[in-house]
């Protein structure tokens, strides 16, 4: 989506995609009517260049795996995904309480009543998929990644020729924030992503002629969104139900009753189907199938005293229930603060963190000709629209993630990444029209923007620079965890932090099945707990890990209880 300036960019990669973007740009103008006429001949394939691309994607994945090594969770959210992938690689939509389990409690996961995950099930069971299919849970990632670019070219197709939508497809393989944050980490965006191309792919096919096929997609859509992002993902779908909806009410009687046959009925059963599997899935993890995990947890952890302040900023926070013991989970209060008391100021930096992953500085212009393309057309709202809807959906999820206490991470407008990308796709058709005399310097422009995302695509990978995110806590605890498993004796690792110890650098995290996990992270309690621990977790070869000493310091403190 032309990002070529990522989140921590290193401008000398820039300015030398730049410069050979264009002197490459310049090269192909005279071969530029033969590649073209080759890219629309193979886009026009039926089932070809879906399975191309999302191929590619899957390659250029692993290809930077290798490259960099694994990606090691390091956030909070990771290693609450990866408990949720281990419990439903297990067979289960969750786990029994732990015992001794305030020994286990930490961020963004429920030990009571449950043990599990705090966030919606979507990421988990993608991160599952590829627990079961290869043992690495990024492998799910990669096919979610490589499915959802497939989509995006069926997407694309609905509302384009087949060539502006494999470019389409080619400029989100060429991503790095998407490859580097998304396909490298187990932080999520992949599923909201896949969800947002059926939605809109979905939506373009029906308002031509509906059909149950393209109504099944919308709803799985739908329902990924809800198993995802649902905050995020409903207010996205608002514009689409709505379109469908005018569609339906406005056709005549014998259109109605094929709406009706077509869509609604079938769209029904798809969402209720999996509002009753959601509604399950909660009740195995809250006892109710109403209390969302994310819900309990706040009301349980955090300082928060209603629904509407678990979201939005100017609520006022309460008294906290409970906290995680020897670590203060509002320590990142000062960035709320700011929210409460700059309001502006935090709005502005969130947008920008949203535009610098979404679009990049190469990708303002198309985005910006698009924008202005789909305001000419906005009146009459005809069939031309669905620009005007894209700008539409855009806004509104934009100002929901503006009006959130969080810090609105990239992935919060994952639902909307492919309206962004429809947007800069009409920018770059607007912008390919472009002349000044009988120079056709649009069409360089174009060539020049997509060979300056490729390149710096490349450049990372064959400098090695700008390599994924890794944080040195996390590469050790990673590191002791291995060593451990190599041990001959099961492990209880109790780890005690020092004054002042990073919330963001958080040592507790297990798997699945606690008791018989073969390395056990516990925090450390008061010495008058320690026996409980111990009886309830024999014949383990015990160690103290203290993560703020430089080196981290790893002792054995007995050898295995029996």
């Amino acid at each position: 989506m032309l990002s070529i300036l990522q989140i921590d960019f290193a401008a000398r990669e820039f300015a030398w995609a730049v410069c050979g973007g264009l002197i490459l740009a310049l090269a192909c103008s005279r071969t530029g009517s033969r590649v073209s006429r080759w890219c629309r001949r193979f886009s026009e394939r039926p089932w070809l260049p879906v399975v191309v691309v999302g191929l590619l994607m899957f390659a250029i994945q692993a290809g930077v795996a290798a490259r960099y090594g694994w990606p090691v969770p390091a956030l909070h959210d990771e290693f609450s995904y990866l408990l949720a992938a281990d419990t439903f690689a297990s067979g289960r939509a969750t786990n029994p309480t732990p015992p001794a389990w305030e020994f286990f409690e930490t961020y963004h996961v429920l030990v009571q009543p449950s043990y599990q995950s705090k966030y919606p099930p979507g990421n988990g069971l993608v991160l599952a998929s590829g627990q079961v299919l290869t043992g690495q849970p990024i492998v799910g990632v990669w096919l979610c990644l490589a499915a959802a670019t497939s989509g995006l070219f069926w997407m694309l197709r609905g509302w384009f020729a087949s060539r502006w939508a494999l470019l389409g497809a080619i400029l989100l393989i060429c991503n790095w924030p998407v490859t580097k944050l998304w396909g490298q980490t187990y932080f999520g965006g992949a599923p909201a992503l896949l969800g947002g191309v059926l939605v809109y792919g979905a939506l373009a096919r029906l308002l031509r002629r509906p059909d149950v096929a393209s109504t099944i997609c919308l709803g799985l859509g739908l329902i990924i969104w809800a198993i995802t992002r649902p905050y995020e993902g409903l207010i996205a779908s608002f514009v689409p139900l709505a379109i469908l909806s005018w569609r339906a009410i406005t056709a005549d009687a014998t259109d109605r009753t094929r709406w009706l046959i077509r869509v609604a009925v079938p769209l029904a059963c798809v969402l209720v189907c999996g509002g009753a599997g959601l509604g399950w899935y909660h009740q195995q993890v809250t006892g109710s199938p109403w209390k969302w995990p994310y819900r309990l947890y706040e009301e349980t952890y955090t300082r928060r005293v209603s629904t509407l302040s678990t979201l939005f900023s100017w609520t006022p926070l309460g008294t906290r229930e409970r906290t995680i013991p020897s670590l203060e989970y509002e320590s990142s209060a000062g960035q709320k603060r700011i929210a409460e008391t700059k309001p502006v100021l935090y709005g502005l930096w969130k947008i920008g963190r949203q535009w610098w992953f979404h679009v990049g500085l190469l990708g303002t212009l198309p985005l910006w000709l698009g924008c202005m393309s789909a305001i000419r057309r906005a009146v009459p709202l005809q069939s031309a629209q669905p620009l005007a809807w894209s700008m539409i959906s855009v806004t509104l999820v934009g100002v929901a993630i503006l009006l959130q206490r969080s810090a609105g991470l990239p992935h919060y407008a994952a639902p909307i990444q492919p309206l962004l990308l429809l947007l800069i796709m009409q920018g770059l058709r607007d912008l390919r029209v472009w002349r000044i005399a009988k120079w056709r310097v649009g069409t360089l422009l174009v060539s020049w923007l997509i060979w300056s995302s490729v390149l710096f695509f490349t450049l990372p990978l064959i400098t090695g620079s700008n390599r994924p995110n890794v944080r040195p806590w996390s590469i050790e605890r990673h590191r002791i965890q291995q060593e451990l498993q190599s041990h001959p004796r099961p492990s209880l690792v109790i780890v005690k932090y020092g004054p002042g110890h990073s919330m963001h650098e958080e040592w507790v995290y297990n798997q699945a099945n606690i008791p018989q996990a073969y390395v056990v992270w516990a925090r450390q309690l008061d010495a008058s707990r320690m026996p409980e621990l111990l009886e309830l977790y024999p014949g383990r070869d015990v160690w103290i890990v203290e993560p703020d000493k430089k080196p981290v310091k790893l002792s054995k403190a007995m050898d295995a209880v029996p």
